[in-house]
């Protein structure tokens, strides 16, 4: 099983979080392979994963096709996480059933769920095709709500074997700072939801 990241932006914010979710995959999954997923134009720190893609993708497009890219790149049993979610809990299970793709659902409260059903901050998968069809071409992500509109549109295709599960358990974002999370599987500090670990961060997407 992989534990694969995307990151090309090394800021202090982003280098901050991914050692912290790396920290946290070692702590719960010792046995998993982690891959950083990057361009040939990294510059950032040593991360401690086990192996370093570097991919030549366009810098002149949105970060969600390059992303998505990579993550076609990668085949057998992974999980591709952003940088910004920490794995409470061992999730290796969910690779016993059979599937393409299993996405989560968005947590009840967030007021996009009707709109972009799944959030791709957390996806567990093992079919490389699926992520070629969700990438499409540089000009289709203009901003980052195209990836997750292109996740959610192909996940209805009925060519992918996809299942979903519990956004609120494995890909849970919490609402307020000193939130009880001890029934969580993966937390996903998206947005805002930084400063509730790392005070001042500036970095605000969704």
């Amino acid at each position: 099983m992989k534990i694969c990241y995307y990151l090309d932006l090394p800021t202090d914010e982003y280098i901050w979080f991914a050692r912290a979710s790396i920290a946290s995959v070692r702590s719960v999954m010792p046995g998993a392979e982690i891959v950083l997923m990057t361009t040939t134009q990294w510059a950032g720190p040593d991360l401690g994963v086990d192996n370093v893609r570097r991919l030549n993708l366009p810098m002149d497009c949105f970060y969600g096709y390059r992303k998505y890219f990579s993550q076609s790149t990668i085949e057998g049993d992974s999980l591709f996480l952003d940088v910004d979610c920490i794995v409470q809990k061992d999730v290796s299970g969910i690779f016993e059933r059979e599937f393409d793709i299993t996405v989560c659902y968005r947590c009840e409260t967030d007021p996009l769920k009707r709109m972009l059903p799944f959030n791709g901050g957390v996806v567990f998968s093992r079919c490389p095709e699926f992520w070629k069809e969700a990438t499409g071409n540089p000009g289709d992500h203009k901003d980052w709500v195209d990836p997750e509109r292109r996740l959610s549109e192909t996940a209805t295709n009925d060519a992918y074997l996809v299942r979903a599960i519990d956004g609120n358990v494995y890909n849970y974002t919490p609402n307020l700072p000193g939130e009880d999370l001890s029934g969580k599987a993966i937390v996903h500090y998206k947005g805002r939801r930084k400063e509730f670990v790392l005070p001042g961060i500036t970095e605000c997407a969704a």
